[in-house]
């Protein structure tokens, strides 16, 4: 650059202090120079290292301490890099380094290439005055940088840079210092640099045509950069543990932009159909607009008529038409006018992503060939190495960028790899990549931090984050669904297992619908991404739920009582058998999941997508149009296209896409959702006016129905029971219940329609006893069971409302002998059973009727109203009763006739089978079948009931022991031990020789077994009287 400028106009310009530039440029002057001899000879400095070193000192001591770019600005305007340039070119002619002996004046040019090269990403929130003078100065000449490094003459500046971490990388890893970790990693950083410098926009065309990918991957190849990368890849994470995220970083700057299925298609040699020219294939693709008017040979010359207006305004309007008449020319005029919607000069939005990149075939066959032996080196080491380091938090990733990058190139790849394989393109050791390579990119702990990353995108709005974690899940979700139909046993099975694990989580369902929704007013690649990924997820989902259909799924309303640190991907037993960590799961509806993408705005993403359908391949049209087939279609929703903006784009998109190969699709969607429009047209005028607005849930429903949306009524639950202490004789409880009644006065007012059920019911009672008595007075008190229960009916619908939601109220009746039946409103009564005499509804009447009178507030004991009863509360739900089911008044009194009375329920555990079971609605059935229903149950009724026996008697005295058992295991007892201490004396008086204890030991245990053997033969045989011929012969025995 031309630094001819006077100092001072300079210093007034960049704010940079005279002084400091004094000391750069008089470090700078000392590196080196040409030689006056010879300008073609680079002649370095006496002191050309030391002068490196301060320079170095400079940038960190200045620059980043400060927070500045003044010294970056002076060594831009001096040139320093050609210096470098030249100092690392004669180095290279020395030869390469031994490994005792590195090249410190390259390894110095190095430091310098790296903080001079390094991203200037300020944000405007840390951008300074300073930065603002400096950062787009610097920026092109950071282009000019990249430049001078990659078209040097001596074509060996970066293969210069590569060979300082020659030494380093030969070291064990055991053996490495940090230094040696240092050198390695500020090779890979200086890569990065000029690999993301590609971004920068250069007026220049020469410079961007030297610093475009194309020879950014022609240099990179030729200098054997490829080759060490291929080394760091291949022994990460036995041999290289610290470089493995700049790695990544290399890989994502590499593969940014660049086509992935486009660069494993075969060359145009081979029988590919690969454009060679970009351009050309883009003007050939290219069709004039329909709606313009193409000019004949009869209007590009001739008549020209000049209209002049009234405040002095020319129109020139061109054809015979205008001579003819001036309305002719003024409408011609007209015509030609075409209203521009204003763009919006907006800021455009930052994305991480940049756009297309257009390479060469030999940069094609070059990026192709590297990525291929990345791919077979192993990439899955290195996935699998970064992925770890972002579960434990590693000091080396630096937020959501480094994970929105590995994603990002993980996807590029499983992309690169699924287009060989379709290809059938041969790898570089003569095979073809398959698909189960890439199952550590598969993993549940992969999944895991994808589906987190993707969140916390969505949470704060970074939807770069958003778009790599959409495109790394697209593309695993084709990975697996090729799987899944490949030949191989493995893969398949391996694919069914992903799919199930990954379709069992709801959270994962709910995630794919917010992400839909937040493409509104997104960039193109945004929109891209997300409706790739909608379209993918629903079919694999929809194949998966036809093949599997028992798919349940994991219900985010899990229990309360459930740890929420559970492992969602964890296959091992010990996680769902632990208590309170009890999986809630429910069947899985793809229909009824299908309905939420419904919405308009799940609809609005795509309509922007479709938008852009200039832009747009045939593919991507045909995932737009096969959306809305899926919508307008199979599921008949009509009405939500019914929009003037959805009516002009198709109708765009039908005219302007004529010609192309998938154009009798979108035409055959475009006609009948045309057809559709007009006959809701036809049906609803009013249609004509909402075909403006967007349409509201109501109102959609009315139009695609013809009728309002009915509401649906939550049924009122009853409410917990009241129970009284079983201490309490019957006038108290009675008592209890009126009080507590009294003490409410909405419900005190039931009180005149209880007393008048009361004496309806003891007269009614009263009747039917007199009609039921029996004939003699032998035949006993048995009678009650031939009378009919009394149903108590309500006054109306509000009244069974109001005893229906009152415990208090049912309370009262069930002191008084009423049982409440029904656990609905509307077929809540209350029933007297035929066990009730006249006698004790009286005796009711009369204890009602005092304690209405004079209400108690506590006992004579001192114990208070509220400490007799207590509130149980029905957790576990009330099970519905039966509609179809009546009440059979025949079977009443058949209880007491059998032998025994019914056996006791047992007490059953709460368990949550029972709860399903009671949910489930039964089939409405006719009086006919409810009749033979209650007949048979009636008769196996009967069966049960004669066939048990006293089993109600049965108590736990039947355990206590028995005086003549016990005397008998007693005395045989003490027979057993006179037996075995006398057989221990007799041995011991013998005059036999001395024995080993352990030998004496184990002689005496034997013949006590055998004498014990003899008793039990003998007390089994003959009872008491054995005893003694078994003692005698125990003695008998013993004596010998």
């Amino acid at each position: 650059m031309d630094i001819t400028e006077p100092h001072s106009q300079r210093a007034n310009t960049d704010g940079v202090d005279p002084i400091l530039r004094a000391h750069i440029y008089s470090l700078v002057s000392a590196v080196g120079g040409p030689s006056p001899d010879d300008p073609n000879i680079y002649i370095l400095g006496d002191d050309v290292l030391g002068c490196l070193r301060d320079i170095k000192r400079w940038l960190k001591g200045y620059d980043e301490k400060l927070d500045r770019l003044d010294v970056a600005r002076c060594l831009s305007e001096a040139n320093l890099v050609v210096d470098l340039m030249e100092i690392l070119a004669h180095s290279s002619a020395k030869g390469i380094p031994t490994l005792n002996q590195p090249n410190k004046i390259g390894l110095a040019c190095v430091e310098l290439l790296v903080p001079l090269t390094w991203p200037l990403n300020k944000t405007e929130l840390s951008m300074t005055v300073n930065h603002h003078r400096h950062l787009a100065v610097l920026q092109r000449s950071q282009a000019y940088y990249k430049k001078n490094i990659l078209t040097h003459q001596s074509g060996c500046i970066l293969k210069a840079c590569c060979v300082n971490a020659l030494p380093p990388m030969a070291v064990v890893l055991s053996e490495r210092t940090p230094r040696d970790e240092g050198i390695i990693q500020l090779v890979l950083y200086l890569i990065r640099n000029l690999l993301q410098i590609e971004e920068l926009e250069v007026e220049n065309d020469n410079v961007w045509d030297d610093i475009s990918k194309s020879s950014t991957v022609g240099s990179l190849d030729c200098q054997g950069v490829f080759n060490i990368l291929l080394s760091i890849i291949s022994g990460v994470p036995e041999l290289f543990q610290q470089q493995d995220v700049i790695v990544v970083e290399i890989l994502f700057y590499l593969l940014l932009g660049v086509d992935m299925r486009q660069l494993a298609t075969p060359a145009p040699g081979s029988g590919g159909t690969k454009p060679l020219d970009p351009l050309a294939y883009i003007l050939k693709s290219e069709r004039p607009p329909v709606g313009l008017k193409a000019q004949s040979r009869h209007t590009r010359f001739g008549t020209t008529v000049a209209l002049k207006k009234e405040d002095g305004q020319k129109k020139v309007v061109t054809g015979h038409g205008a001579l003819v008449d001036e309305s002719t020319g003024l409408q011609k005029l007209d015509a030609a006018k075409k209203w521009r919607r204003p763009q919006q000069n907006g800021s455009k939005k930052h994305t991480m992503f940049g756009a297309r990149v257009h390479l060469s075939s030999s940069a094609q066959d070059k990026l192709c060939r590297f990525l291929g032996q990345v791919l077979v080196s192993g990439f899955s080491c290195l996935f699998q190495s970064v992925r770890k380091a972002i579960e434990r938090d590693s000091e080396r990733i630096l937020g959501n960028t480094h994970i929105a990058q590995l994603f990002f190139v993980g996807g590029s790849l499983m992309e690169f790899g699924r287009a060989l394989k379709q290809n059938g393109v041969v790898l570089v050791d003569s095979r073809i990549l398959k698909l189960r390579e890439f199952s550590t990119l598969l993993q549940p702990e992969t999944f895991i931090v994808l589906f987190r990353h993707i969140r916390e995108g969505l949470e704060s709005k970074s939807w770069d984050y958003v778009q790599s974690g959409c495109r790394y899940f697209t593309q695993a979700l084709l990975v697996v669904s090729d799987m899944i139909h490949s030949q191989d046993h493995d893969e398949e099975s391996l694919a069914e297992n992903i799919f199930n694990r990954l379709f069992y989580e709801e959270t994962l369902h709910d995630l794919m619908i917010a992400v839909l929704r937040s493409g509104r007013k997104q960039t193109v690649e945004y929109l891209d991404t997300l409706t790739e990924m909608t379209h993918v997820y629903l079919r694999c989902l929809e194949r998966y739920s036809k093949s599997n259909t028992g798919l349940v799924v994991k219900s985010k309303r899990a229990s309360k009582s459930r740890s929420s640190n559970i492992d969602p991907f964890s296959g091992s037993e010990s996680d769902t058998k632990t208590p309170g960590s009890q999986k809630t799961e429910k069947s899985f509806d793809f229909q009824q999941y299908e309905s939420k993408f419904l919405s308009p705005s799940s609809i609005e993403p795509f309509l922007d997508f479709l938008g852009y359908y200039r832009e747009l391949n045939s593919s991507q049209i045909k995932r737009c149009i096969g959306f809305l087939h899926r919508i307008f279609v199979k599921r008949g929703v009509t009405v939500g296209l019914f929009h003037l903006k959805a009516i002009y784009l198709l109708q765009a998109v039908a005219r302007d896409t004529r010609g192309s190969q998938d154009y009798a699709e979108v035409a055959g969607f475009v006609r009948f959702f045309s057809k559709q429009l007009v006959r809701k047209l036809k049906e609803y005028p009013v249609l004509f006016v909402e075909i403006l607005f967007q349409k509201s849930p109501k109102i959609g429903y009315f139009i695609e129905h013809g009728e309002d949306r009915g509401r649906r009524t939550r049924e009122s639950r009853p409410p917990p029971a009241i129970e009284i202490e079983e201490s309490l004789d019957k006038e108290k409880r009675i008592a209890v219940a009126v009080s507590l009644v009294a003490q409410d006065d909405a419900y005190s007012k039931q009180f005149d329609w209880v007393e008048r059920v009361l004496y309806q019911a003891v007269e009614e009672r009263g009747r039917e006893e007199i009609r039921s008595s029996p004939a003699h007075p032998d035949e006993g008190s048995d009678f009650l069971g031939k009378l009919h229960p009394i149903v108590i009916e309500f006054e109306g619908d509000s009244h069974a409302q109001v005893h229906f939601s009152s415990n208090k109220l049912q309370l009262l009746m069930k002191v008084l002998d009423f049982e409440p039946e029904g656990t609905r409103s509307g077929e809540f009564c209350y029933l007297l059973p035929n066990t009730v005499s006249s006698q004790t509804i009286q005796e009711n009447i009369t204890a009602f009727l005092q304690y209405r009178k004079s209400p108690i507030s506590g006992f004579e004991d001192g114990r208070a109203l509220e400490d007799c009863f207590t509130i149980k509360r029905n957790k576990l739900g009330i099970k519905p009763s039966d509609p179809t089911e009546e009440y059979d008044t025949d079977s009443l009194g058949d209880e007491f006739d059998f032998e025994f009375p019914d056996n006791l329920k047992d007490r059953k555990s709460r368990s949550t089978k029972g709860l399903g079971m009671g949910s489930k609605k039964k089939k409405a059935i006719d009086e006919n079948e409810a009749r033979r229903r209650r007949q048979e149950r009636k008769l196996k009724e009967m069966e049960r009931r004669q066939g048990i026996k006293s089993g109600l008697y049965i108590g736990s005295s039947d355990d206590d022991s028995d005086f003549e058992r016990d005397r008998e295991f007693f005395e045989n007892e003490r027979v057993l031990r006179e037996a075995m201490s006398k057989a221990t004396i007799n041995t011991e008086g013998s005059g036999q020789l001395e024995v080993p204890a352990a030998h004496k030991k184990r002689s005496m245990l034997e013949e006590t077994a055998r004498e014990s053997k003899r008793l039990r033969t003998a007390f089994s045989s003959d009872g008491s009287n054995s005893s003694s011929s078994g003692n005698n012969s125990g003695n008998d025995s013993g004596s010998e």
